[in-house]
């Protein structure tokens, strides 16, 4: 028996804008082709057509999408919609809060402050909402660090600092939120000596986080249920940044020990459908760099020449060829849905176990 999935599309009739060379949404079609081996029902609208009063949404699978507009003001409408879905009872792919780490670099750190993993807890960062609030901190932390805006991609609004007068400059234009409109009340306040304190002109959410020294690469890794694409990131000449940089990407037959199995156990622990994991190695040890949930590049999946996956018995196996975005996130999906009825003890869809072998972990 079939199950119908409720996919959202955005106000262009897309979802999830994939990479080659050129930018390409996910074809929808294809991605229904290949749910149906696993007892997935493909039925796709706009976020415009959600109705809360005549639908019931109650144990729907959803799959939706994010948003990086300027100024996230589409992300706000689609926040609003995902969380009517969720109090409606549907069952979000992924889950609203990992929603909510998306483009949000300080609810990420929340999230992983609060988990129990280990793994989680090797790179501390703090966030701030205002430089002000950055200002109290800014002679006591411990020198370098990497201040980072709680939005942003492609290591944009990312810098290092070395000492407090570097952090304090940096976090002044990095977190610089002038409106013109905030100006005038505080010019006029301050005229009317009202007592009433100005407003910040710099509201935009910062992190500061441990710099990890000796690091020439990254490794960006998407995780689709029990497989891994690994792609190493060179640092951008001179920079420690890696993310953004135009060097050359690498996809390693055989990555440093210890790799898959701590991304792996990152990515287990969010409960989630699919991830793309930031992992620093300094040669001694690996760190978190990022994660997110929704809307990452899907590069990794499509270019590299082979994968990993990881067996019942906790192996991994080297899996050659390219793959197909559409099929690997189809069975993302499908394991996601077997993991969670399990968990909550109903029976899941049908399985193509030839085409994926999953983890019963």
């Amino acid at each position: 028996m079939e199950r119908e999935l409720l996919l959202l599309t955005d106000y262009r009739g897309e979802y999830w804008v994939r990479h080659r060379r050129t930018a390409i949404t996910t074809d929808l079609a294809r991605l229904a082709a290949h749910l149906r081996p696993h007892g997935l029902r493909l039925r796709v609208q706009p976020f415009t057509a959600l109705d809360f009063r005549a639908c019931d949404y109650r144990d729907v699978p959803v799959l939706y999408q994010s948003s990086q507009d300027p100024g996230l003001f589409y992300k706000g409408y689609i926040e609003d919609q995902v969380l009517g879905l969720e109090r409606a009872g549907a069952q979000l792919i992924p889950r609203f809060e990992l929603f909510r780490a998306h483009h949000n670099k300080v609810f990420m750190e929340i999230l992983r402050d609060q988990s129990e993993l280990p793994e989680l807890h090797s790179l501390r960062a703090r966030a701030y909402g205002t430089y002000e609030d950055f200002l109290r901190d800014a002679e006591h932390l411990d020198y370098p660090i990497v201040l980072k805006l709680a939005e942003g991609d492609t290591a944009r609004g990312v810098t290092r600092a070395d000492n407090a007068s570097q952090a304090r400059r940096a976090a002044a234009r990095l977190s610089r939120s002038i409106d013109p409109r905030d100006a005038w009340q505080n010019l006029e306040r301050a005229l009317r000596r009202t007592g009433i304190r100005p407003h910040s002109l710099h509201r935009r959410k910062l992190i500061a986080q441990r710099f990890v020294p000796g690091l020439d690469h990254d490794f960006k890794i998407v995780a689709l249920a029990d497989r891994l694409f690994v792609m190493r990131r060179p640092a951008r000449a001179g920079d420690f940044r890696a993310s953004g940089s135009h060097a050359p990407r690498a996809y390693p037959q055989a990555p440093p020990a210890g790799l898959l199995d701590f991304a792996y156990r990152i990515f287990r622990s969010f409960r989630a459908p699919f991830a793309s994991i930031d992992v620093l190695h300094d040669g001694h040890s690996f760190y978190l760099g990022e994660i997110q949930f929704l809307r990452f590049g899907t590069g990794p999946v499509h270019r590299a020449p082979h994968h990993f996956q990881r067996l019942p018995d906790g192996s991994w196996q080297l899996r050659e060829g390219r793959s197909e975005w559409e099929r690997m996130l189809a069975a993302g999906i499908a394991c996601h849905l077997a993991r969670s009825e399990a968990n909550l003890g109903r029976a899941a869809p049908a399985q193509d176990k030839e085409a994926w072998v999953l983890d019963p972990r």
